[in-house]
């Protein structure tokens, strides 16, 4: 459930210029006007695509202007008359909440959108000025609403089979008996460099980021030891980022990136790697998205 403090937290990052790009989560200025027939089409296309759209419960918060800024945004009926519209112009109905929430002088609503095993969920008629769309199946991609296509009918169709997906999770996948390719440093905070070529898959249905990660050598079967390696950028094509400049590489929702991973090393922990590097030892990559989530690669032999 969303709270005032949520809400306010919501207000200052829009403030301070950042943008709300969660597809399970809207804001709004007002809400709709349920008595007019083209505004209850908006309405119904916007929380049609927030059930139809992978992933956890969505939100709908009204009061939140582009600017940050709060408004009253009052419940305009009762909400169970606002069930009765959903039930009325949706094949297979969604469940809703509707709740306010005071947050200081102003009255916030939110709309709460479960997550749905039984989608797609679709509009019957969905009427535009112009155009009236028979059967019409929403669903967001960022921050826009599209009408479906087959991939994301797929995905509806998984997870109405409780298969399992996910908001966040990558594969990192690394050859075994890979080439690490080592050099002398080419940043003041690194005496020696050490580099792996690496693919990573965003298996989530959210745009992910590599926030951090570590190069991870493992002693000998017996021997709980193990040399960690922090990375320091990517090199993708001909783009390198810097993970000490915040400049985190994006990968998009079921999409794939081949890279160099160039992992630092000071003269210590250089001389260790250097040692070892020749007792046939095994070694993972692990990475850290955006959310703190750990992922590690298959260990590999390395050479």
């Amino acid at each position: 459930m969303i709270t005032s403090e949520d809400i306010k937290k919501y207000s200052e990052w829009i403030k301070n210029g950042a943008e709300i790009e969660d597809p399970k989560m809207e804001l709004k200025q007002e809400w709709w006007n349920l008595n007019s027939d083209l505004p209850t089409n908006e309405f119904l296309k916007d929380v049609t695509a927030m059930a139809n759209t992978p992933g956890s419960t969505g939100h709908i918060i009204i009061g939140i202007d582009k600017h940050g800024e709060l408004h009253n945004a009052n419940i305009p009926i009762d909400p169970s008359k606002i069930r009765g519209i959903i039930c009325k112009h949706i094949q297979d109905p969604m469940n809703i909440e509707v709740y306010p929430i005071q947050v200081d002088d102003k009255m916030i609503s939110v709309i709460e959108v479960p997550q749905s095993l039984n989608k797609p969920h679709v509009i019957k008629e969905y009427r535009r000025p112009k155009q009236t769309i028979n059967m019409f199946i929403p669903v967001r991609k960022g921050t826009s609403i599209n009408a479906a296509n087959k991939y994301d009918l797929e995905l509806m169709y998984l997870e109405r089979n409780n298969k399992i997906i996910v908001d966040y999770g990558i594969d990192i996948i690394v050859a075994n008996m890979t080439n690490v390719n080592a050099s002398s440093g080419s940043n003041i905070n690194y005496d020696y460099e050490i580099g792996i070529p690496a693919t990573v898959v965003n298996k989530g249905i959210y745009v992910n980021c590599i926030k951090s990660g570590k190069f991870i050598i493992e002693e000998p079967a017996g021997l709980e030891i193990k040399y960690e390696y922090e990375i320091r950028l990517i090199m993708i094509d001909d783009l390198k980022y810097y993970f000490a400049n915040s400049n985190f590489p994006k990968i998009n929702s079921n999409d794939v990136i081949r890279g160099f991973f160039v992992f630092g090393l000071n003269k210590q922990e250089w001389s260790t790697f250097e040692y070892r590097h020749d007792k046939k030892l095994k070694g993972y990559i692990e990475l850290v998205d955006i959310k703190e989530n750990k992922f590690v690669s298959n260990t590999f032999s390395f050479r």
